[in-house]
């Protein structure tokens, strides 16, 4: 592969489809789920500001197969938002089937990244009804499994391993009593080997995209046990009761099994209003909150923190603490995430000597029927983080880019909304763009969710980096 081509293409010399790239020539490629009529991509080519490549690259788009699609080539420059809308994905999809992969490859001599991953993000979008979000994942060869009552499960495994029951993907009627519609799903990560997707549609609108694995997180306890930190995890809630998650509770996700948790529910300003302990009667057990908390009034915009009944001290490894959450709509089952603390140089209780230097982002595009929410989380650890601030930088499609700090108080999610951060940085409306949260010794986590202004449908992923 020439450079001296990427840079005649970016100049306008030869067109970008005349740049010979080849299978050997270095790349690095993801994919996301394609969905017809409803998915919106948006990527940026964050190889400057996270690896400090400095050239264009070549992008290449496809879907299903790069023989069998239609793939548009573009030239990206360091730091450039691309996006397409749902229109424009389904002309390069072309005759590819309603529901398949959607792949983007970036190309550059000097490219390597660990596993050859390029994250960027699918939105799925169906205006006055749903909406759902994903980052992508890495590619290891495809097998779509077909139609299963309006669900289907997109895997990254190969031709030759894949052997999957399809009823293990099952999208149940919102009717069906959350812990049951959970415990029938949740079978897709005991059968798998590497990463997936699971998406649920609803009639013809996506509402669930979720990726998915069959990693586990289980710690020994230690043998003599110290006073560290409890375990704690935390995630937002946007109209609470309306989207209160099912909690899905399992000891290879926590890394012990629970006997109790308590939710702490505050508002945006940190201040606790609610708080229930509840028994963990079994391993994979599911919690309503709706239920827990049905005596409450809609609440906008809270967060929830769950405390554990274990030391991080009591173990010979930290315990991750993961809780898979489900959110419910109106339309049954929502998107899923899983729970997040934020860890600091200062107060991580693995006491690692690592880089905690945070660059994660988030999508954003125009949409009179979405809103867009940013929740960063600075809760965690075994003391009060003393970074409680972070900056905000906000790329556009129009090449603008702006930076602001912003403060993130300790303990507590702070919650950001997109049009007010573009107004605050004056960019006038552009047609999408990339918001990137950046610290140096606290590696905050966060989480986007998009809302459809009718419906109150809500997707929701976490931040990503590069």
């Amino acid at each position: 592969m020439d450079k001296n081509q990427i840079l005649a293409a970016y100049y306008g010399l030869i067109p970008p489809a005349q740049v010979s790239v080849s299978d050997d020539s270095p790349y690095i490629e993801s994919y996301v789920p394609y969905v017809r009529g409803q998915t919106n991509v948006v990527a940026f080519n964050f190889l400057r500001i996270n690896y400090n490549l400095r050239d264009p690259v070549i992008l290449k788009i496809w879907v299903t197969s790069i023989d069998s699609s239609q793939p548009t080539t573009r030239v990206l420059e360091p730091n450039a938002v691309f996006f397409l809308n749902a229109a424009e994905i389904d002309l390069i999809a072309g005759e590819a089937p309603q529901t398949s992969s959607l792949h983007i490859r970036l190309y550059h001599p000097a490219i390597a990244t660990p596993m050859g991953e390029f994250r960027f993000f699918g939105i799925y979008h169906q205006p006055s009804r749903s909406c759902a979000g994903v980052h992508s994942l890495g590619v290891r060869g495809l097998v779509q499994l077909g139609d299963c009552l309006g669900s289907r499960a997109i895997l990254p495994t190969s031709l030759q391993t894949v052997s999957i029951d399809p009823h293990h993907t099952l999208a149940l009627a919102p009717q069906e009593a959350g812990s049951q519609a959970l415990a029938r799903l949740r079978p897709v990560s005991n059968v798998q080997s590497t990463p997936s997707f699971f998406v649920s549609t609803e009639g013809q609108a996506v509402t669930t995209v979720w990726h998915d694995s069959d990693l586990r997180h289980q710690v020994q306890p230690a043998i003599v046990k110290s006073k560290v930190c409890l375990l704690r995890q935390s995630f937002p809630v946007p109209d609470f009761p309306e989207h209160a998650p099912y909690v899905w509770v399992a000891a290879d996700q926590i890394g012990y099994a629970p006997k109790t948790i308590r939710f702490e529910v505050s508002d945006r300003d940190g201040k606790r209003l609610l708080q229930k302990d509840i028994a963990i009667d079994e391993d994979n057990f599911c919690i309503d909150l709706a239920a827990i908390f049905s005596d409450q009034t809609s609440m906008p915009d809270v967060s929830i923190t769950a405390i554990f009944d274990a030391d991080q001290g009591d173990f010979e490894s930290p315990a991750l603490g993961y809780l898979q959450l489900y959110y419910r709509t109106k339309l049954g089952l929502g998107d899923q995430v899983h729970s997040q603390i934020t860890p600091s140089f200062r107060t991580d209780p693995t006491q690692w000597l690592a880089a905690y230097r945070c660059r994660k982002f988030a999508p954003w595009f125009f949409s009179t029927e979405l809103e867009w929410i940013y929740v960063v989380i600075n809760i965690g650890g075994n003391g009060l983080n003393t970074d409680q601030t972070v900056k905000w930088r906000v790329m556009t499609d129009t090449g603008l880019e702006r930076l602001i700090e912003k403060s993130v108080p300790n303990e507590r999610l702070t919650y950001f909304y997109a049009q007010q951060l573009l107004d605050e940085l004056g960019l006038q409306q552009p047609r999408s763009a990339i918001f990137q949260i950046e610290a140096e010794t606290t590696n905050f986590n966060a989480y986007w969710i998009l809302r459809d202004r009718s419906s109150r449908h809500i997707g929701i992923d976490h931040f990503t980096g590069g």
